[in-house]
């Protein structure tokens, strides 16, 4: 249950990034920075043993992030939709509307990304895992515009994110590794489309 609500609150902290400067550009200034300054901190974590040199991590991160934005940015609206993940092997229950339900679907590869960061295993896994985590938010952020637009709201993409049968299904994942390796592989092309070449 503990990954659950961090998996969750990864959704709900996406909401809240873009809820600064609701009319702006869809990646604020601001919203880029937080973004970049919460990868950093993760990269930096992946460094256990050594002094990090704190510099280059943030260096890298904001151009990880940059470049995310970007390829995030030549998406229309409908191919936003049309990239996030589709699970044939999870009993989903839908959003009540197409980017609503968009923004749930990238919020279960976190069920993959989060474990992989905080393995404490191989640091380019890990270092994978923290960009993964990282595209997901922003992937949900760009999600986000187009739902307002439609007249939706921030309540209602909390609500749907961290809705009772979206925990049901975060669990039942949870606890069956041959949906997490789903989960995997299904959530792998847009993650490798996103990231690109690793960050230097």
């Amino acid at each position: 249950m503990k990954l659950i609500g961090q998996v969750m609150m990864l959704g709900v902290m996406a909401v809240c990034a873009g809820t600064v400067a609701a009319q702006a550009p869809w990646l604020p200034p601001q919203v880029e920075q937080g973004l970049a300054d919460q990868l950093a901190e993760r990269l930096a974590a992946v460094n256990t043993g050594k002094t990090p040199d704190q510099a280059a991590i943030r260096q890298a991160a904001g151009r990880a992030v940059q470049s995310m934005a970007r390829q995030l940015g030549t998406w229309t609206d409908v191919v936003a939709v049309e990239k996030a993940p589709l699970f044939p092997q999870i009993k989903w229950v839908k959003g009540s509307q197409r980017h609503l339900d968009a923004m749930g679907r990238f919020q279960v590869c976190n069920l993959a990304l989060f474990p992989q960061f905080e393995s404490g295993g191989d640091p380019g896994s890990r270092r994978s895992g923290a960009l993964g985590l990282s595209a997901v938010t922003l992937a949900i952020i760009r999600l986000r515009e187009p739902f307002l637009a439609g007249g939706g709201n921030h309540e209602a993409i909390e609500a749907f994110l961290t809705s009772a049968p979206m925990a049901a299904i975060l669990e039942t994942v949870q606890k069956q590794p041959a949906l997490q390796a789903h989960v995997q592989t299904q959530c792998a092309p847009v993650l490798r489309e996103l990231l690109g070449p690793p960050a230097k």
